[in-house]
C-alpha cells in the first residue's frame, strides 16, 4: 500500500502540508534542533540564512536576524504567521539573489538527500559565497541497522541518501569541512550527520 502511495505521489501530496510534516517530526523523528543549536554560536546581531528552511523549526533557537527560504508556499504561508518576526522567501535556492557574504552563518537541514551531486555543489558554492563564517550542514545518513529506519528511509521524498564518506567528498568539493558528528534522533530511528563548514574564501 505505501508504495503505491509512493509511486502516486500521494506521501509527497500529503506533505504539502506544513501540518503533516509536523506531525511526522514529532511522532517519527523527535525534536533534535536544540541539538544543532548546539553548533552554533550566534550572536544577537548576526545574520542567519536557513535554506530549504521548510517549517523553520530551528528557528525558536536562533537569536540573530533569521532569514528562511524554501520552495513550498505553504511552508513560507505557515512560518510567516508563527514567526511573524522573521524573514522568508518562497523561492527555489537556484534564485537566491543575496549579495556575497550577506549572512554570518548559514545553515541547510535534512535537504542534500533530494539533491543530485552536481545540484549539491550548485547550492553549496553558493551557501560559500553568501556566508562569511560557519555553514551547517545536517542531513540523513542510512541507518541499516533498525527495521522502522529502513522503512521510512523508503518512503522519504528524497531520492539520494548517502553514506557518510560520499557527503563527505562532495561537501569538501565547496567548503572546508572543520568537525563532523553524527547523532540518532530523538525516537533513535533516524540517523544523522552533521558537518561544521566554512567558506573556502
Amino acid at each position: 500500500m505505501f508504495a503505491y502511495w509512493k509511486k502516486n505521489n500521494i506521501v509527497s501530496l500529503l506533505f504539502q502540508s506544513p501540518y503533516v510534516y509536523l506531525a511526522n517530526q514529532k511522532f517519527w523523528v523527535g525534536n533534535y534542533n536544540s541539538l544543532i543549536k548546539e553548533l552554533f554560536d550566534i550572536k544577537p546581531d548576526e545574520n542567519i540564512l536557513d535554506v530549504a528552511c521548510g517549517v523553520s523549526m530551528v528557528a525558536p533557537y536562533i537569536k540573530g536576524y533569521y532569514t528562511g527560504v524554501d520552495i513550498n508556499k505553504n511552508y513560507i504561508q505557515y512560518n510567516n504567521k508563527k514567526y511573524p518576526a522573521n524573514n522568508y522567501i518562497c523561492q527555489d535556492f537556484k534564485e537566491i539573489k543575496f549579495g556575497a557574504k550577506s549572512f554570518d552563518q548559514s545553515i541547510v537541514i535534512n535537504f542534500l538527500h533530494h539533491l543530485p551531486d552536481d545540484e549539491i555543489k550548485q547550492l553549496l558554492d553558493r551557501m560559500g559565497q553568501l556566508t562569511k563564517n560557519k555553514i551547517i550542514i545536517a542531513d540523513l545518513s542510512p541507518n541499516d541497522k533498525n527495521f522502522l529506519a529502513r522503512f521510512l528511509y523508503s518512503m522519504d521524498q528524497g531520492k539520494f541518501i548517502r553514506q557518510e564518506n560520499v557527503l563527505t567528498k562532495l561537501i569538501s568539493q565547496s567548503l572546508k569541512i572543520e568537525k563532523v558528528y553524527t547523532f540518532l534522533s530523538p525516537r533513535r530511528i533516524y540517523k544523522h550527520i552533521v558537518f561544521v563548514c566554512s567558506p573556502r574564501n
